[in-house]
């Protein structure tokens, strides 16, 4: 079996703010992400990318998830964006 190592470098900024719930930091800053949708416009045509308003989540296209899905990899936790709950 061929294993293969990805690093996802850079952030894209791409969080429909409008269509997203995002609550307020005590700190300030961006605010914690909790269920979002991607505006498409900003995506530049990238089917996987890092999130610039959640570093640590990496985002895949439908598509991809769906060719991923076939190999269902352990580890790996993929849902769909409106779901994400800001995990704590």
């Amino acid at each position: 079996a061929c294993l293969l190592l990805i690093n996802v470098i850079g952030l894209l900024e791409a969080v429909d703010v409008k269509e997203s719930v995002i609550k307020p930091r005590a700190t300030g800053g961006r605010g914690q992400l909790y269920s979002f949708k991607i505006d498409p416009t900003k995506t530049m045509g990238q089917r996987l990318f890092r999130l610039a308003e959640a570093p640590t989540l990496i985002i895949i296209d439908e598509s991809l998830w769906e060719e991923l899905l076939a190999f269902d990899p352990p580890g790996v936790l993929m849902l769909p964006t409106e779901r994400y709950d800001g995990w704590g």
